[in-house]
């Protein structure tokens, strides 16, 4: 019998329990097509300790030579850091324009927040907001639950409104999640456990119909113009792209890696057109991630060439898989020691900028995120 790829998405959108529950009845039946993989589970993990003296907890986000690491910002690639306490204060969901937005909750009063990373400067538009966000982009905020979700573009103070939902098949608990560009990217899963997908081009006008594409497994991220997936088979795994605009357009693929698998497993981190895919295969216990550059623009990929025996392990982003446009890399050597790597577009990696001192001392034994190697 052939054996079906796992994976399973840390992305808040659908459920994994769904996903293993799927992986569960397919091994039951007993007839497993190859191609797409539609059913995942979750690759090992590593747990390793943190390097003396570094603080990875994030959000890390970079837009040219203004950057962001945890409570520190620079406006000159690192060069000098500022302290600023007040970043952890805020839940940010964002990092969008060269800024971090996201809200603060006092009693029932919740805040809209705008970090100009430049400055620091923060503005707190007005009136406050009429609920705690889900999701939130440089404008507008999304809440709700189940079938039923507004929006409210917290800049011009418009609505809120009931959301739209897409057509065209029964879909059980469908999430919207904003792009940076303001677009609505809808997902939901059918009663028959296939992955389907809508857009709509702001939170205020209709989406289009749902449409399966069922390779992505719920593993997905949203560029400002694109859905970034990453399609695989027993032997192999390929960076598909399909336009926001039209979903139901034809995917643009590139193979990365041909082999023999039981496991893939994405991780994405987006800056603008490009997009970081680190990929885990596996077959049994053995496995590693092998990072690649997504190019928007081109709709290509190459391997990033990262330094011997070493592996990414990237920060946290501002709420969600969005780290600005200029692509920055947490990479540690076999002996845990952290450095950020600037990340080119034909694959090759440099010195990127100093790691900020920590908020807080922090042992060598302090145990850090799981990560793969």
């Amino acid at each position: 019998m052939t054996r079906a790829l796992r994976a399973v998405r840390t992305h808040h959108w659908s459920g994994r329990h769904a996903l293993i529950l799927a992986l569960g009845v397919l091994l039951a039946v007993g007839t497993i097509a190859s191609t797409p993989a539609k059913a995942y589970a979750v690759p090992p993990a590593v747990p390793t300790p943190l390097h003396a003296g570094v603080d990875d907890s994030g959000p890390l986000a970079a837009f040219g030579a203004n950057v962001l690491f945890g409570t520190h910002r620079s406006a000159n690639t690192g060069g000098t850091w500022t302290s600023d306490p007040t970043l952890s204060t805020t839940t940010w969901m964002m990092a969008v324009n060269g800024t971090l937005v996201g809200y603060q909750s006092t009693g029932t009063s919740v805040t809209a927040v705008v970090y100009a990373i430049s400055t620091g400067v923060v503005t707190t538009p007005t009136p406050t907001l009429p609920a705690a966000p889900t999701s939130m982009s440089g404008s507008w905020i999304l809440w709700g639950s189940g079938v039923a979700y507004n929006a409210y573009n917290f800049l011009t103070s418009t609505g809120p409104s009931l959301m739209t939902l897409p057509t065209g098949a029964t879909v059980s608990n469908p999430v919207p999640q904003l792009t940076a560009s303001d677009a609505v990217l809808w997902s939901g899963t059918t009663s028959d456990n296939h992955s389907v997908y809508a857009v709509a081009t702001s939170p205020a006008t209709a989406p289009g119909a749902w449409v399966t594409i069922d390779g992505a497994g719920g593993v997905v991220v949203a560029t400002s113009s694109q859905l970034v997936y990453v399609l695989a088979t027993t032997t192999t795994v390929q960076i598909c792209a399909r336009p926001l605009s039209n979903l139901s357009t034809a995917p643009t693929c590139s193979t990365v890696m041909t082999g023999t698998y039981d496991s893939v497993y994405p991780l994405f981190y987006n800056f603008g057109p490009w997009t970081v895919v680190n990929i885990w295969t596996g077959l049994g216990p053995v496995g590693q991630y092998t990072p690649f550059l997504w190019n928007g623009t081109l709709s290509s990929s190459v391997k990033i060439q990262l330094p011997a025996l070493s592996s990414i392990d990237q920060p946290p982003a501002a709420g969600m898989d969005m780290y600005g446009d200029t692509p920055y890399v947490l990479v540690r050597d076999s002996n845990t020691v952290p450095t950020i790597l600037r990340v080119f577009q034909e694959g090759t990696a440099s010195a990127g900028f100093s790691i900020p001192p920590p908020r807080h001392p922090l042992s060598a034994s302090s145990p850090s995120r799981p990560i793969g190697s």
